[in-house]
């Protein structure tokens, strides 16, 4: 999904507002044990999510010139990392699950 607004109060200044919201799922191998002894599934993790921000202004200047100036804020959420106790790893999100931390 992509929500944006547009607003061009006058002819050469354009202003744009943009939320884009996005996750990623857990992959088997996350999730679920297998036939390693030193990989460790998590089958309570949940997907990682991002939310972006962007922020942009595009000024004509003259004829041939264009400005351009963009920000962008993204806020990250349950990113999934392998963590290692030494002997196995185990996957776990990023502030995550007490339960499963060595």
């Amino acid at each position: 999904m992509l929500v944006g607004l547009i607003w061009q109060p006058w002819e050469d200044t354009t202003l744009k507002l943009l939320y884009r919201p996005a996750f990623r799922a857990p992959d088997d191998d996350e999730m679920h044990d297998h036939a390693s002894d030193t990989h460790v599934g998590n089958a309570s993790l949940r997907p990682e999510t991002i939310d972006t921000r962007e922020l942009s202004w595009k000024q004509g200047i003259g004829q041939r010139h264009r400005v351009r100036v963009s920000g962008c804020i993204c806020r990250t959420d349950g990113l999934i990392t392998q963590v290692s106790d030494g002997i196995s790893n185990l996957f776990d999100a990023a502030g995550g699950h007490p339960a499963y931390r060595s």
